[in-house]
């Protein structure tokens, strides 16, 4: 996506930009994270939505298959398998759903983050 934002006109500092995508790394959660500000006062933020694939082939980036080998990952703040509702039906990965349904374990951190807002409310339809 940086090379898209260069050829826009965004500028960026190579020396401080460093990318370092891990598989197993926190998964984010715009609807968790809401509306900055706003969600923090209200608890509303933006309405769950499911994405579509065009059909079960559709290509998507390898790291995607390596979130889904790993045992669990972070996402947000609940740690469990990478199963999103989307790829269930795409053909690299349908296996991965016919598994026993898998559990849930909050996620523990060593210090208190200010910056992750807390749960949220979504938004009503």
């Amino acid at each position: 996506m940086v090379w898209k934002a260069q050829r826009v006109g965004c500028l960026f500092d190579q020396s401080v930009l460093r990318l370092h995508p891990a598989a197993d790394g926190m998964q984010h959660d715009e609807v968790a994270a809401g509306f900055g500000p706003f969600t923090k006062l209200t608890g509303y933020t933006w309405k769950k939505g499911i994405r579509e694939i065009p059909n079960p082939r559709t290509t998507v980036d390898e790291s995607i298959g390596a979130c889904f080998r790993y045992s669990e990952v972070l996402q947000y703040d609940v740690r469990k398998p990478y199963r999103p509702p989307t790829l269930q039906t795409h053909e690299d990965f349908r296996q991965y759903y016919t598994q026993d349904k898998p559990t849930e374990t909050l996620a523990t951190t060593t210090k208190e983050d200010r910056s992750v807002p807390p749960p949220t409310r979504e938004q009503p339809e």
